[in-house]
């Protein structure tokens, strides 16, 4: 019996290097990938974009000297659409953005006022379709974008109030930000509305949330900032919803594996030994690689298909490899029964609660305490002295236990 359990232990350990050494594999290509890729994402959709409110000035009565001018009033129109998309092991959120505002600009003097307008745009090497900027109803044409930053003059008549309307069609990735200006800044009669086409609403760190309707529509959602008189540093954005990536949750399941392994080559030693069913260390060898084999498929499939459906096929595979071989060695079709059910605990569905990342530690210690107890009551009667030295134990089926009884009700 000990030259069993230390061939088991052994045997055990091995299949663990190959998990490993196959997380390990995972890890490096999820890396690779993602500095790889996330630069040809960002050369496509662009970066992270933070539009920060254009800044007027009013040219005073020395020569080509501006002081700040303070718009009256902000109304700004933000359309967020998501369209994800997966490069490889991982997926990014990328997004397309229609950005439309209107600054209210008011002359209360009696004589003309000549303004110079500055705009940075959020990504000095993004797309920018559909770029308009006009003043009242005269579009303005002439300016010159320097790394990312437009310059613009216009003159506001005497007695007046103009609104500069900006708009364009733009892409991103993660997150989109309007910002005030740099630190502080004076937000006088400001609004924003932000429409999504996603659910799963989240606001960056350091952003405020919507302070007047949050309404939910067809596709997403409809969202209001608005403030008469304000003055923050804070800014106003939008975190886009990050898909499960299959790089990251297949290197936690293979490095998970080992766990899962450990409780199924014990129910199945514990089970086999109290029934007399001899299983050879070489048994166990081969199922162990056919739980490897979950992992292994799993790592080199996701690239091409759905997540989802690629860990249903490998569930598939590794348990009718398991079941296939376990069924030509022992003729006890109870037992067969029992440890099918116990690779689909251990195995399919210790790997499927990292679907669930929130629940994940709480789902895998439920299962690991119930298998404590149904354990406990399982062996309750048994004398380990006569078991640890081979000798096969009376009557074992009299046990009237919980486990017993489970796998016997399964269909």
């Amino acid at each position: 019996m000990i030259k069993q359990i230390a061939s088991l232990t052994f045997i055990y350990l091995c299949v663990c290097m190959s998990w490993m050494i196959l997380g390990s594999t995972v890890v490096l290509r999820t890396g690779q990938q993602n500095h790889q890729l996330s630069e040809e994402v960002q050369s496509l959709w662009g970066t992270e974009q933070k539009q920060e409110a254009p800044s007027f000035y009013e040219k005073t009565c020395e020569k080509e000297h501006y002081k700040f001018f303070q718009a009256d009033a902000s109304d700004i129109d933000v359309k967020l659409n998501l369209e994800q998309r997966q490069k490889g092991l991982l997926w990014y959120p990328t997004y397309k953005v229609a950005f439309k505002a209107d600054y209210l600009l008011a002359n209360h003097n009696q004589v003309d006022k000549e303004l110079k307008m500055r705009l940075q745009l959020p990504d000095k090497k993004g797309v920018y379709d559909n770029l308009k900027i006009s003043i009242g109803n005269q579009a303005i044409g002439d300016f010159h974008p320097v790394d990312g930053m437009i310059e613009a003059k216009f003159v506001l008549p005497a007695n007046s109030s103009e609104a500069l309307h900006l708009s364009y069609d733009s892409m991103g990735v993660s997150s989109w930000r309007y910002t005030g200006g740099k630190g502080l800044s004076l937000s006088k009669n400001f609004k924003l509305s932000m429409n999504t086409n996603f659910d799963a609403i989240d606001f960056p760190d350091g952003s405020r949330s919507p302070t007047g309707a949050k309404e939910k529509t067809k596709t997403g959602w409809h969202l209001v900032w608005q403030y008469e008189n304000t003055m923050t540093g804070n800014d106003i954005g939008m975190k886009m919803p990050q898909r499960l990536n299959p790089g990251p949750l297949v290197s936690d399941v293979t490095f998970f594996a080992p766990v899962s392994l450990f409780f199924f080559f014990y129910v199945t030693w514990l089970s086999s030994t109290i029934k007399s069913i001899k299983l050879h260390p070489m048994h166990y060898f081969f199922i162990g690689a056919a739980f490897f084999s979950f992992h292994l498929l799993l790592a080199y499939s996701v690239d091409h298909i759905p997540l989802e459906w690629s860990f249903l096929l490998c569930s598939l595979v590794s348990v009718f490899l398991v079941m296939s071989y376990v069924s030509r060695i022992v003729s006890d079709r109870k037992f067969v029964r029992q440890v099918g059910i116990s690779q689909f605990i251990y195995l399919v569905l210790f790997s499927y609660t990292f679907f669930l990342e929130q629940f994940t530690g709480l789902i895998i210690t439920c299962l690991s305490i119930s298998t404590l107890f149904l354990s406990m009551q399982y062996t309750c009667k048994i004398d380990w002295t006569k078991l640890l030295a081979g000798q096969s134990q009376i009557n074992p089926e009299a046990d009237l236990s919980l486990i017993e009884e489970v796998y016997t009700a399964a269909p």
